[in-house]
């Protein structure tokens, strides 16, 4: 298994910043079916070739930065996880033990593609009747489509039983209030697709990746230990 981590707008795109990362089991990330899907790591300023990250990126790592985490297996590459920036703790190092002087540390959390919802606003009302399919849709094109989200999967032929006003209200909240109606869940995936589901579509998975030691943890659920089957 090789796991990467990549700085740009796509997979395609992205420079590799693998040899930056603190080689200590720090590069996680948790996907949940609350849509807040999370990632941390630790990055050095300088690699074990001496080599400089701002130099390679043309800058420091920076807040709304997109990433991409990627793992090949048999020659095969899949995207793991991806999103944005979040928050950046940089420390610099005046020298002591294990440390060389000048040597930055970033301690970097993000967000999956949802993070994006919380900085959309739509204003709009949607009257009784309309199906659901319609007020997502066309919520997504006012807002989140030219941020290069994708309709992936919606379920959308449940009737609004009410008026819906959004007055300006953010893209997270709006899709949260309807996800409280129609008793559905939504998330924005690893490739940039927007879903929106039946809850008994979209379980939560319980999975946890650490890229050093390569371990895969099953935390038990609401209803007991996870069950592997084959």
């Amino acid at each position: 298994m090789s796991l990467k981590l990549l700085f740009g707008p796509s997979v395609g795109a992205g420079i590799d910043v693998t040899s930056w990362l603190i080689a200590d089991g720090n590069l996680q990330w948790t996907k949940s079916v609350d849509q807040n899907w999370t990632a941390q790591w630790y990055m050095k300023s300088i690699n074990e070739s001496g080599t400089s990250l701002i130099t390679t990126l043309g800058g420091r790592p920076a807040v709304g930065q997109a990433f991409w985490i990627t793992e090949t297996l048999s020659s095969v590459t899949t995207v793991r996880f991806s999103g944005l920036i979040a928050t950046i703790l940089e420390t610099a190092y005046q020298g002591g033990a294990g440390y060389t002087k000048g040597i930055l540390q970033f301690q970097i959390q993000a967000a999956g593609w949802t993070t994006v919802c919380d900085h959309r606003v739509i204003v709009e009302t949607y009257d009784a009747g309309q199906t659901s399919l319609s007020v997502i849709t066309d919520i997504y094109n006012q807002t989140i489509a030219a941020d290069g989200i994708t309709f992936a999967d919606v379920d959308g032929f449940t009737l609004s039983p009410q008026p819906l006003t959004f007055n300006p209200t953010t893209v997270t909240d709006a899709f949260n209030q309807l996800r409280t109606l129609l008793q559905q869940q939504w998330w924005i995936d690893e490739n940039k697709g927007f879903h929106f589901k039946e809850l008994a579509l979209a379980p939560n998975s319980g999975i946890t990746i650490d890229n050093t030691h390569q371990n895969i943890m099953l935390q038990d659920g609401p209803t007991g230990p996870p069950q592997i089957t084959s």
